[in-house]
């Protein structure tokens, strides 16, 4: 159904099966892309991709701290080697290096500010990603419907809820009967 549908990975991945599309390929390919664990390996790859992405963005600022610091020392020497310089050569080398300084922080903090938006987008991107996997996680490929594991969170929703407000909650279910006999009429597809 998947690859019907048109699911880019699914398609890929049986189009560019070597040799014969057995059961035991067949289960392979369901196993990497579509079962339980297949979707928990892919929150935890973006989970960790979001950790990288934190990692990397608390050495930019980090970096920058240290940079900051080390400008703001230097111009609190600024006032002493301008009170010590003897000649005009002497004064013009404190504002030279005082404006090498200043260019280097701002460089610093523009580099920063670039690297900034390129991780504001990748986390965006990667929290994108991290939302569809759970959303799919959620539902039956077939379907589309929510699946039992969308039930009992929502189930453990809907009792928080009730104890947080002291609440009552009716749950009510329903039974298709002799919904074996349609299957077995018109096959598991249209049943589903």
């Amino acid at each position: 159904f998947r690859y019907f549908q048109g699911d880019p990975e699914i398609v890929r991945a049986i189009d560019n099966h070597p040799g014969e599309l057995d059961e035991v390929n067949c289960h392979k390919i369901y196993k990497r892309y579509l079962s339980e664990t297949a979707r928990d390996d892919a929150v935890k790859k973006i989970s960790d991709q979001v950790q990288a992405a934190i990692t990397e963005i608390a050495n930019m600022l980090r970096s920058v701290k240290t940079a900051t610091s080390d400008y703001s020392d230097n111009l609190d020497h600024v006032q002493d080697r301008v009170m010590q310089a003897e000649t005009l050569e002497d004064l013009g080398s404190v504002v030279t290096a005082m404006v090498a300084d200043t260019r280097q922080i701002g460089e610093k903090q523009q580099g920063l500010r670039l690297q900034l938006v390129n991780s504001s987008e990748e986390v965006s991107a990667l929290r994108r990603s991290r939302d569809n996997v759970r959303k799919e996680a959620m539902m039956d490929g077939l379907t589309g419907l929510y699946n039992r594991k969308a039930f009992d969170k929502q189930i453990r929703d809907c009792l928080e809820e009730c104890e947080e407000f002291d609440a009552t909650m009716v749950l009510m279910m329903l039974d298709i009967d002799h919904f074996k006999s349609f299957n077995d009429a018109f096959g598991h597809q249209v049943g589903d």
